[in-house]
């Protein structure tokens, strides 16, 4: 019987798409992504997703260009996470004492999220001596990826053995062997005649993967090293974190939310629990005392201010005396009225104010030239830090008690405008037009990413030295 045109047509199609189908089983059976299994297991498996554990995929490929540390946090949902209701979960306070009522609600809200952050993996950036040449090597302390499977294609092999089971429970205990960690590496550094006088905690913000994240961190600390003179010598600590969606107009929203969340554990828990901890440990027979910085750029100044006066959420909790010695907001993408008692009413309950309580200093840069933080501004109406709605709103006569203004040259020279920030104790805020001004390669908002320069090293340095 002979087919008609249309009916070998139609047979033709479907050979082709049975070929189709059997050529996709084959490449997802031999040429699919090795780690999938993995991947699967803790929920990170998107191709975004991926993006922010891309050391775990390829350990040599990139990282620290100096000794340090490299904290990779991602995101999954709680249930896979292991995570307990707040009220009964032991790392955290509740109902932190000292919080506004507005503040506490936030805290819970976030704490209450279907899907919640943890840490994955943690490398440390070390000088291998034993290689042919000098190199930065890349030793994986933890790896949650790893499954203990025999064959393993990425020669990751992390230090530590776990006693833990969940993710969650893992990601606190990972902390506690990190301080143990640092402990060693202070007493070496102390035994070698050329201690530590600062750590240095850096993240990125909105939309920055984590290769790109250790790019930009690098080039931060780079130039903050260059700047200095001798006797400083930085302990530095990267934290990447899975700051993009894709939903694009909720993005910014979720995005905050999750910078809020890391601020209020992981971050909290790194700096004022670990780093303060260590550095109230000190001694002439072991180390001696440092500083402790933090160092945040759009979301990631959220997120590490939001850390810098989160010590009372912990269980149990730390006094704003003892946390940070400093902490320095980049074109910061968050509300002025988080320092400002006397709004204390909105919806956030100024988590900040009480700033003057804190044992070191906050530090802010804006920039007339930055239009992302504008845009945001528009949507939310929350007169960002980094952008000049937030200057508008810090020199308005009722707040201004709160800021010691100061203006940045473009050679990243400081000069004050008035009372200077360590005679009291105010909030520096910085007027970086002059030095913010131009739009980096590769990113949006214009001046807004305009930091990983020389004269922003300088700047960062004088704060790091007079503050």
């Amino acid at each position: 019987m002979k087919m008609s045109k249309a009916h070998q047509i139609v047979q033709g199609f479907n050979f082709v798409l049975l070929l189709s189908v059997v050529s996709l089983q084959s490449a997802c059976a031999n040429g699919g992504n090795y780690m999938g299994p993995e991947e699967k297991r803790l929920g990170t498996d998107s191709d975004l997703d991926r993006s922010f554990h891309v050391v775990v995929d390829e350990p040599q490929g990139f990282g620290l260009r100096m000794e340090g540390f490299i904290i990779g946090i991602e995101k999954s949902e709680r249930e896979l996470l292991g995570i307990k209701p707040l009220a009964d979960d032991q790392h955290l306070n509740s109902k932190p004492v000292g919080f506004a009522p507005e503040n506490t609600r936030q805290f819970a809200e976030r704490m209450d999220d279907p899907k919640r952050t943890f840490i994955s993996h943690i490398v440390q950036a070390k000088l291998d001596h034993d290689l042919p040449i000098a190199y930065i090597k890349n030793q994986f302390l933890y790896d949650a990826y790893l499954t203990g499977n025999a064959d393993y294609r990425r020669p990751s092999f992390p230090v530590w053995v776990m006693k833990t089971d969940t993710l969650y429970e893992r990601s606190w205990e990972v902390l506690e062997k990190l301080e143990n960690v640092l402990a060693r590496q202070l007493t070496e550094a102390h035994n070698k005649g050329k201690p530590y006088t600062h750590v240095v905690v850096g993240t990125m913000g909105w939309n920055t993967a984590q290769e790109k994240a250790i790019r930009n961190l690098n080039s931060i600390f780079g130039n903050i090293l260059i700047s200095q003179s001798n006797g400083f010598k930085p302990l530095y600590i990267a934290v990447t974190w899975p700051s993009e969606w894709n939903i694009p107009i909720a993005s910014i929203r979720n995005k905050a939310n999750d910078a809020d969340e890391i601020g209020f554990i992981w971050a909290n828990a790194l700096i004022n629990r670990h780093l303060s901890g260590l550095r109230a440990r000190a001694s002439k027979n072991t180390w001696p005392t440092f500083k402790i910085v933090a160092i945040g750029h759009s979301l990631g100044a959220r997120l590490m201010t939001r850390a810098a006066f989160s010590g009372a959420a912990l269980s149990p909790p730390i006094d704003l005396q003892d946390g940070l010695d400093l902490v320095i907001g980049l074109q910061g993408a968050f509300s002025m009225n988080r320092f400002l008692a006397e709004r204390k009413e909105g919806r956030e309950g100024a988590p900040y104010a009480n700033y003057e309580k804190l044992r070191g200093n906050v530090a802010l840069t804006w920039s007339e030239n930055d239009t992302a933080n504008p845009i945001v501004d528009l949507i939310t109406g929350a007169n960002y830090a980094g952008a000049a709605d937030g200057y508008e709103r810090a020199s308005d006569p009722r707040y201004k008690k709160h800021f010691a203004f100061y203006t940045a040259s473009e050679n990243g020279e400081l000069t004050s405008k008035g009372e200077l920030a360590n005679m009291e104790k105010k909030v520096i805020y910085i007027n970086a037009s002059s030095l913010i001004k131009y739009k980096v390669l590769g990113t949006g908002g214009k001046a807004h990413s305009d930091i990983y320069n020389a004269y922003m090293g300088r700047i960062l340095g004088t704060l790091m030295s007079n503050f």
